[in-house]
């Protein structure tokens, strides 16, 4: 770079062009300075020197690349970080909002990189507040128009500090901490030498920034710290520091609450309120799932923090600054209160402080129900709604008589039996991320999950301690104006609405156990709700209509789902008068409806329309009340009585959807909402009343249904079941959600065990069996439901194969058997025409969805049977004419995948039949032919949909081809028969026309590459070894490539491809004796052409092992004892390298650790010694991290 002014221009242009070439070519020519660390020195020069703010955040940008690359020495580290510092209190007020950022983020990133290294890192908050001392009149003594210096108190007593601290400082160009003397410091600025500066509302918005930028920095792994190495710095950073930071935000909270002086209040308050939110989010015990996820538990707070929980002013301050605030400052407050609601129980020493902290967020929460101010924004209502969410509820587990729990096994058992009442209270998502903390990694691991059991129990405040506060009732009856209000407002408060009824849930649940005559009120407030909700559903409907929503909540499933979790409880609560009212509502609405089904005239469209989204409401209400039954341990009669009189109304409505003028509005909206409604209904119906473990425990249902609708038994109400879903698979021909729907249904009883057979005593299964044609089910005649086809049969198979009948199967085959003939007698100059073309789509679709369904040696013999040879030569002929059209080969090859998938050992043929080598040759065919067809076709700018997709699942036929163990491949050589040459040739043609990098760039193609690369390695590795070089060279590149990646499967099947090849060369050439194979001499060659490749695959192996946190380190070292036995001295080089690498005073201890990883292990490889080496190397891994 000639000149810093180009340096400039440059910056400018990678940071604002439009141009994106002219963006590469700067960001080529720059990428120096974050590559080489020889570059640090001018990135120094250009903050010093530059003015342009690109410049600036180039070199900013550029040191914390090199940084995070963690190759610096410790001592570089340190003076970056002290450059850094006095550079923002010098230039940070003048600087760009984003080089400010940037630089803090250097700074932040490299105090936790350096959190062990050095005790000066840890310095960092010490730093920050420096910049925050304006209240006690910090200034800065700026020497000869050269660097800044802080004073803390600058007066004639600064004397006692140390000087030759101070000189250290002066001499390095860094800030003087406090910790050095500056009496001559104070001499100059009395003689003249030097001025002293105010620090401005900007130093204090900049030691803000840093101690914002520290909390997110050690709360978030980073891709250069292993996962153990970065929780290792969150706790130490947790235990040191983060309570000063907190107990920093919260004074600045209060002075800035006071302080009327400060030039940019709504600044620094955004700062501050961000600050303790960081603090109050850390990930305190190293469980948190998803930080974008408004979802959490307990917050599990240290006892250390106590104090300020249990301080009043810490809650108040949050509270008055939401009213002193405009959002979206509001909103953070309200999110703080959030989480200090969710602190958990345990923080409180005694009932007291428990119910006074309660008491107090009552309190606040109570003001702003009554003020109602900030709820006018919709960010500000939503949080308000989390936070009386997290008023959370439940009854007197374990009597206690103290809140100090210290006993693992207490807390365990309170914790389980939380967790058995969480189930039925219905707190699926929490549990769901309870169950998959499965990576937490404690040295006890046992005694973390009990404290996230016992932590779950801990969330919840007791149901007694709200009675216990004096203005319960009145904060109840606010709490329920207030949901019912926002109910009325379902439109603008449809995604906040969850929270509140999950509150009332909670609430409800936890009467039965409510100790004391202390009146709840629920049996006042919650009816009113309930009634609340079901009329709000129906005017969202009326709505709807006249101001034509965008989208219709009976169209958002996820958010349905939300709302109809928690609403069933709140009906169980006074299940009779709910029903009662439900009824009511619903028989007038069904009377209409079956008036408009018997009348001629269509009438009013739109009053139908709202008619049939009022009943989709109550049918969708009553199954999620049914849903639960089961869950919530309902058994009493008389609930079972009740869910017969709902059941009953919507069974009735089933013979009215389907008849008179009602049968001819298959194509609108509010009909189909209405039929999914139905599925919904039958599917819950099914789990509590029909199921497999339900089927025998529900005689006064059926009682009841008997005298209301003549539906005496389980038999004869899945007959109305199975007889719904054929009328939806007859008469919907393009709504795929409702095919869809109905045939997740029809899956779902088909797959039971019990239902299963109930359903094949059905005469309408029997006609479904043996007439599944176009004529019958319109959708088979759509294309856009092609997809859906498959999960048709594959229902179908299930039916078909729960009998062991060949004579049944191919009756039921037939209607398929008839499209294939028509198919194969189409003379080839026809054969690309679209009717061709659909019905042969259709039938890959139907033929696979049968395949998936044989899951054993019988079933899958008779459709073996049935398909070869007669038919094999039609899929060869499909592929021949339509190679170019993903939409025919993608269905031919996802069949073809399936059916030559050996699960639960379905291809065992008789060791006398030929089949299986039969079968591997029809599949070297397809895919040959589909190879040498797709590799001569120009690429085009869809390129996956045309080529990689079609590639990918030739791959996956092979691999599944090769691993499933039913055809000896070394028939084809014995005999000269080119099948297995042919598929291996063409696949490796396949593979190399597509670069790495966009094997990498879509998923399923890497998956596929990866998964057949191991195949061939274990399998037909002389394939590979016969390579050329170039082209064995590039495969095992790939390989490492793979080993790089994040995807541990991925990586995994690299281990072992790479532990193949190390294997066979230790076994054939290193020990080998004898005349080498061909395959060995070539390798040989290989190796001897590249002596670079097992070096470089084995350091990837020691970095990944002892640099990352992998998830498959047994896999991994799997190839690295092959390649270490291979040869000593590569292993002996390597290791020299990685401890070159590693701080001159670590080094010696390391290589005590690299000594024992060879402890015990012997030139072989035996599982045993494999074994031991993986042992070691455990061993080996923590040892070397430890500082």
């Amino acid at each position: 770079m000639d000149s810093l002014a180009q340096l400039e221009a440059l910056c400018e242009r990678l940071y604002t062009s439009q141009d994106s070439a002219e963006r590469a070519h700067a960001e080529n020519t720059l990428k120096c300075f974050s590559a080489n660390s020889d570059y640090i020195v001018q990135c120094q020069y250009i903050l010093d020197n530059a003015m342009n703010p690109y410049a600036l955040m180039l070199a900013s940008s550029s040191l914390l690349k090199q940084v995070t690359d963690r190759s610096l020495s410790l001592q570089l580290r340190l003076d970056i970080r002290n450059y850094v510092i006095n550079y923002l209190a010098t230039r940070g007020p003048e600087l760009q909002n984003f080089v400010t950022g940037s630089l803090i983020q250097l700074l932040c990133r490299i105090t936790k990189f350096g959190w062990f290294d050095d005790d000066r890192f840890k310095d960092v908050v010490k730093e920050a507040i420096s910049f925050l001392s304006q209240s006690s009149k910090l200034f800065y003594a700026q020497i000869s128009g050269g660097s800044l210096y802080s004073i803390p108190n600058f007066s004639s007593e600064i004397a006692p500090f140390l000087l030759p601290e101070f000189k250290r400082s002066f001499s390095q160009g860094f800030k003087c901490h406090g910790t050095g003397s500056c009496r001559k410091l104070a001499g100059m600025v009395r003689a003249g030498l030097c001025r002293c500066v105010p620090a401005s509302p900007n130093h204090y918005s900049i030691g803000l920034k840093i101690l914002n930028q520290l909390v997110s920095e050690m709360n978030q792994p980073n891709p250069g710290m292993p996962l153990t190495l970065h929780r290792k710095v969150a706790c130490s950073f947790r235990d040191q520091s983060l309570y000063q930071i907190f107990q920093i935000s919260l004074t600045s909270l209060h002075q800035l609450k006071s302080d009327g002086t400060m030039q940019v209040p709504d600044l620094l308050r955004q700062y501050t309120l961000s600050l303790a939110l960081r603090c109050l989010s850390f990930d305190f015990i190293g469980t948190s799932l998803d930080e974008s996820s408004e979802e959490f538990g307990t917050v599990q707070i240290p006892s250390s923090w106590r104090p300020l929980l249990q301080d009043p002013s810490t809650l108040q301050i949050f509270f008055d600054f939401y009213r002193i605030a405009e959002p979206p400052l509001s909103k953070e407050a309200l999110e703080c209160l959030v989480r200090l609601a969710s602190v958990r129980r345990s923080i409180f020493t005694d009932d007291p402080a428990r119910s006074q902290f309660l008491s107090h967020l009552m309190a606040g929460t109570k003001e702003i129900l009554q003020t109602g101010q900030g709820l006018a924004d919709h960010d500000n209502y939503h949080e308000f709604c989390r936070l009386l969410g997290r008023f959370k509820v439940n009854y007197q587990l374990i009597n206690k008589k103290n809140g100090n729990n210290n006993s693992a096994l207490e807390l365990l058992a309170r914790g389980l039996l939380a967790f058995i009442y969480a189930v039925m209270a219905g707190a699926p998502k929490i549990i769901k991320a309870m169950l998959s903390m499965s990576d937490i990694k404690y040295q006890n691991a046992g005694y973390a999950l009990m404290l996230i059991i016992g932590g779950y129990f801990e969330l919840y405040v007791q149901l007694s301690e709200l009675l216990s506060v004096e203005i319960y009732g009145e904060w109840i009856r606010l709490v329920a104006e207030f949901t019912t209000t926002s109910l009325q407002s379902w439109q603008w408060a449809s995604s906040s609405i969850y929270y509140l009824l999950g509150l009332w849930s909670r609430l409800v649940t936890s009467v039965p156990y409510l100790k004391g005559d202390t009146p709840s009120l629920l049996d006042e407030t919650v009816p009113k709700i309930t009634e609340g909700f079901i009329t709000s559903r129906f005017n969202s409907v009326q709505a709807g209509y006249q101001e034509d929503l965008s989208e219709n909540p009976l169209d958002n499933v996820e958010l349905l789902q939300d709302q109809l979790e928690c609403f069933p409880y709140l009906c169980r609560f006074q299940y009779q008068s709910s029903s009662l009212y439900i009824i009511n509502i619903m028989e007038p609405i069904l009377q209409a409806y079956t008036e408009r089904a018997r009348s001629q005239a269509p009438g009013n469209v739109n009053d139908l329309s709202v008619i049939e989204g009022q009943i989709a409401w109550l049918v969708h209400i009553i199954a999620a009340i049914l849903k639960i039954r089961q869950t919530t341990g309902c058994s009493l009669e008389s609930q079972e009585l009740i869910d017969a009189e709902l059941a009953a109304r919507v069974l009735q409505l089933i013979s009215i959807t389907d008849s008179g003028l009602h049968s001819q509005r298959y194509n609108e909206i509010s009909k189909q909402r209405l039929d999914r409604a139905i599925i919904t209904f039958f599917q819950n119906f099914r789990k509590s009343y029909i199921g497999d473990q339900a089927i025998h425990s529900s005689k006064q249902l059926y009682l009841r249904l008997s005298e209301l609708l003549g539906l005496h038994d389980h038999l004869v109400l899945l007959n109305v079941i199975v007889g719904k879903i054929a009328t939806n698979l007859k008469c919907y021909t393009e709504c795929e959600e409702v095919i869809d729907h109905t045939l997740s249904l029809f899956l779902e009883l088909a797959s039971g065990y019990m239902t299963g057979k109930l359903l094949l005593k059905l005469d309408s299964i029997k006609f479904i069996i043996g007439n599944h044609t176009r004529e019958n089910f319109l959708f088979l005649e759509e294309y856009r439901c092609s997809r859906s086809r498959t999960t048709f049969y594959y229902t179908l198979g299930y039916l078909i194969f729960m009998e062991d009948s060949p004579v049944k199967f191919k009756t039921s085959m037939e209607p398929l058997l008839q499209v294939m003939i028509r198919l194969e007698a189409t003379p080839d100059a026809a054969f690309r025409t679209d009717a061709v073309k659909y019905a042969f789509i259709g039938l890959m679709r139907d033929l696979r969805g049968i395949a998936m369904a044989t899951n054993s040696r019988r079933t899958y013999g008779l459709l073996f049977d049935w398909l070869y040879p007669a038919h094999m030569p039609l899929l060869l002929k499909a592929i021949s004419h339509w190679s170019d059209v993903p939409e025919v080969t993608t269905p031919l090859l996802k069949f073809m995948a399936e059916f030559v998938l050996n699960k639960a050992q379905r291809l065992t043929f008789d060791s006398s039949s030929p089949n299986g080598i039969l079968l591997f040759r029809e599949v070297s065919k397809l895919v040959v032919a589909y190879g040498s067809r797709i590799l001569s076709l120009p690429n085009s700018p869809d390129i996956y949909a045309t080529k990689y997709k079609g590639i990918w699942i030739s791959l996956l036929i092979l691999s599944r081809a090769f691993s499933g163990n039913y055809a000896n491949f070394g028939v084809f050589e014995l005999y000269g028969d080119r099948a297995l040459a042919d598929a291996l040739d063409i696949s490796l043609k396949m593979t190399l026309s597509i670069p790495l990098s966009d094997i990498f760039a879509f998923r399923k193609l890497t998956k596929a590459y990866f998964a057949f690369m191991e195949v061939l390695f274990s399998n037909h590795i002389t394939f590979i070894l016969n390579l050329d070089t170039s082209t064995f060279m590039h495969i095992v590149g790939s390989l490492e490539s793979g080993l790089k990646g994040l995807d541990t499967g991925i990586s995994s099947q690299c281990a072992s491809a790479v532990d193949n090849l190390a294997a066979y060369y230790f076994n054939n050439i290193t020990v080998g004796e004898g005349n080498p194979s061909t395959a060995a001499m070539n390798l040989a060659r290989h190796i001897v052409e590249c002596p670079n490749l097992f070096p470089e695959i084995l350091k990837t192996l020691f970095e990944i092992v002892l640099f990352e946190d992998s998830g498959n380190q047994w896999s991994l070292s799997r190839p690295m004892l092959s390649l270490i036995l291979i040869s000593e001295q590569m292993f002996s080089d390597i290791r020299a390298q990685i401890l070159a690498s590693q701080p001159a005073d670590q080094q010696q201890r390391l290589s005590l650790c690299f000594d024992k990883l060879m402890a015990d292990v012997t030139r072989s490889l035996e599982s045993k010694n494999r074994d031991k080496f993986t042992q070691n190397l455990t061993v080996f891994k923590h040892e070397f991290r430890v500082k």
